[in-house]
């Protein structure tokens, strides 16, 4: 049976399954993947809507997975977890529904535990100010919110700088 694919998209199309069966990814990533096959853009989209359709590609499945492995993984927060998925052109919609699976308590802990453990890298004599600065802008690259980050890194900061009981 002849699917009108040409020998090029027929390999890309078997390529593409094999890369799908051995991890997840996501539309965007699988397009970008074809694009070295030099196929029209007609090709492409009716080989990404077959592994759609194949369930060898869920982008809510992706999503899923990849914002379990960011958070518990890498200890990415929120923030730079969705920026990432928008690169890839994930709805906000299914974005939004998995980061809200995460409970608050449980990214303020990680939060908590990435900053503790940069804060014992911290040169004794640097000043407060410094250390605050330090903490913040480590948190924020991880991508966690500004709110979360002032309460937490208040918290250790009291910890590290406690005062004198002379």
């Amino acid at each position: 049976m002849d699917d009108g694919r040409s020998e090029r998209g027929k390999k890309a199309l078997a390529h593409m399954q094999r890369l799908c069966a051995r991890r997840e990814y996501c539309r965007y990533d699988l397009d970008f993947k074809l694009k070295r096959y030099e196929l029209e853009s007609q090709e492409r989209e009716e080989i990404l809507n077959s592994l759609v359709v194949d369930g060898f590609v869920d982008d809510s499945r992706y999503t899923r997975a990849f914002v379990r492995d960011k958070t518990t993984l890498n200890g990415w927060g929120p923030v730079k977890v969705r920026m990432a998925l928008r690169q890839k052109r994930i709805d906000d919609s299914i974005i939004d529904g998995y980061l809200e699976e995460i409970p608050g308590e449980k990214t303020r802990s990680k939060l908590a535990s990435l900053l503790r453990s940069k804060a014992g890298i911290v040169k004794e004599d640097e000043a407060r100010v410094a250390v605050k600065a330090k903490l913040i802008r480590f948190a924020l690259s991880r991508g966690f919110d500004y709110g979360m980050v002032i309460g937490v890194v208040d918290d250790i900061m009291k910890d590290i700088f406690k005062p004198d009981k002379n």
